[in-house]
């Protein structure tokens, strides 16, 4: 028998092996113990400046709202235990200054739900009507780029989940505040109207998917075919010179890999490989290695994600793979809690609440 193939039959003998042991190994291990925060429940929210996070943040836990300004640093506070929190609540207020985020990503770290904040006025009327009392020229500019910079920084978030599964996924609620600013509430009697609710709540959905998509699209994140493939630019075949042996170790690691067998080659993960989740890449076209690719955190749904981005989220990084939406405003009067105006947070407050 040739010496090339008594050293190929060796070698496929030895993988064979080293797989069958690594197959015992993970059959007989002991189930890791499910992630429960032992203390109180973990609530971060985020958002760019002007927000109004420091807002619900200082309503919550002190019951006050102040004439705020931009904060600069990460404010926590733990809300004391109820019938409804029994291990009561640590709310993280963070900075929303594009150069203070790091903290922002920082706070995340251990936490078991986000509440990203978006301005009402900016997510209905980014791209659609001015603000009362400003000229169309002057505002579609301001309240677009307003816009973009929510989206960004909420595809930052989530592409930084992606980089760094949790152990468990967060939930994850997107807070329109400032409901009382918009047009459809000129009268403070209407806030109570859940028609007008709900009619705001779809423009303020609507504004944002709009914009996360293409924001998405400029990325290249988009990309899918009639079967909500995604469809990965073309770069050929690579062809090198590499041994019989090392083609045979190539076919083999790539059948490993998707099992948690064998790691993956650097910079993609297994888990976090485009041909996960039903992203399919068709063979001998190769992909590119791209982070924007490989740390992708929506699921291709048939073309849905286009329709509903936050309904196609990967269920490894977001709870049920969908985000909560809702609406909220607190009026400010002042820090004296005995002059107490009026806030509508019932949303976030039902949605924090532990469900059975």
């Amino acid at each position: 028998m040739p010496v090339d193939a008594v050293q190929v039959l060796c070698t496929c003998a030895l993988v064979l092996c080293v797989t069958a042991v690594l197959l015992l190994r993970r059959t007989c291990a002991v189930p890791e113990a499910p992630y429960v925060s032992k203390g109180p429940r973990k609530v971060v929210l985020l958002g760019v400046d002007d927000t109004g996070k420091t807002n619900v943040f200082l309503r919550m836990v002190m019951g006050v709202a102040p004439d705020t300004t931009t904060s600069q640093r990460v404010n926590a506070a733990r809300l004391s235990p109820s019938g409804a929190f029994p291990h009561g609540i640590e709310l993280v207020d963070t900075p929303g200054h594009a150069r203070l985020r790091a903290q922002a990503m920082d706070a995340m770290r251990g936490a078991d739900a986000v509440v990203f904040c978006i301005d009402a006025s900016v997510a209905s009327r980014g791209a659609h009507e001015p603000a009362p009392g400003m000229s169309s020229a002057l505002a579609r500019p301001s309240l677009h780029e307003a816009l973009q910079h929510s989206v960004d920084y909420l595809h930052d978030v989530l592409h930084t989940l992606a980089a760094e599964v949790p152990p468990q996924p967060l939930s994850l609620y997107i807070l329109f505040t400032r409901m009382d600013a918009s047009p459809l509430f000129s009268d403070r009697a209407m806030l109570v109207d859940d028609k007008r609710q709900q009619q705001l709540l779809a423009r303020c959905r609507r504004g944002l998917e709009t914009a996360f998509m293409s924001r998405r699209e400029t990325r290249g994140l988009s990309r899918t075919d009639a079967r909500g493939r995604v469809v990965v630019g073309e770069i050929g075949d690579i062809r090198g010179d590499a041994s019989l042996l090392e083609r045979l170790w190539g076919r083999l690691r790539q059948a490993l890999v998707p099992l948690g067998l064998v790691r993956a080659e650097a910079r993609t993960a297994a888990e976090l490989h485009p041909t996960r989740w039903g992203h399919r890449v068709r063979a001998g076209e190769g992909h590119q290695r791209s982070a924007e690719w490989a740390l992708d955190y929506m699921v291709a749904r048939r073309g849905a994600g286009a329709e509903a981005p936050f309904q196609c989220l990967d269920p490894r990084l977001v709870r049920g793979g969908c985000a909560a939406m809702g609406l909220g405003y607190v009026d400010r009067h002042g820090w004296d809690p005995t002059l107490a105006g009026e806030a509508h947070l019932p949303d976030v407050h039902a949605w924090l609440a532990p469900r059975p």
